[in-house]
């Protein structure tokens, strides 16, 4: 059996420094930046599988770690994503495990990973490597309380523009995630 120190490295990933002391933000799309939007996937990923007593402190439980990263990316933060050039790769996540379809509360917009219970999140590998298809017109949160930005939050929009592809969805098998087949005509 690991021990809780060894299980704790595993699902909380190392912290870049420039994350930890941050004196300005990164160069957009450096490796930095980069390695820094990998890491807070990692972050996302470990707070997406506990399991919270109060469901609704998923954003407050990683609030210090958003406000940290916030900085060193010099990005705004919306509900779990990053509102930058790269939110539209944020908004490809899913989860592994099957999700109940039935919510209790409100935890965050349907976009946001903060707004599934006890789920796996996954991104997709080419996540860095992917073409974009689609723009952001706008997005943003209203938070519960505009004192704590990084907190909860009673509501959100996004806006996309995009063009309409016919296309297929592959089902996927347990475990794993759907393709996305898109048909050119």
């Amino acid at each position: 059996k690991p021990s809780v120190r060894r299980e704790a490295r595993r699902i909380v990933p190392r912290l870049p420094d420039i994350v930890l002391n941050p004196d300005r933000p990164v160069e957009c799309y450096s490796d930095e930046w980069v390695d820094i939007r990998r890491r807070w996937y990692k972050v996302a990923w470990a707070y997406s599988r506990r399991k919270l007593s109060y469901p609704l402190d998923k954003l407050v439980a990683c609030a210090g770690l958003a406000e940290m990263f916030a900085t060193a990316l010099g990005s705004a933060y919306v509900a779990g994503l990053w509102n930058d050039d790269y939110l539209l790769r944020d908004l490809l996540w899913y989860y592994l495990v099957p999700v109940p379809s039935h919510q209790k509360e409100y935890l965050a917009p349907s976009w946001s990973w903060a707004s599934v219970e006890h789920a796996r999140l996954r991104y997709p590998y080419a996540l860095f490597e992917s073409r974009t298809v689609a723009a952001v017109v706008d997005c943003a949160t209203t938070t519960q309380n505009d004192a704590f930005p990084f907190g909860p939050v009673t509501g959100g929009q996004l806006r996309l523009r995009a063009r309409l592809h016919l296309c297929r969805v592959k089902v996927a098998r347990e475990g794993q995630a759907p393709d996305m087949l898109v048909v050119t005509v």
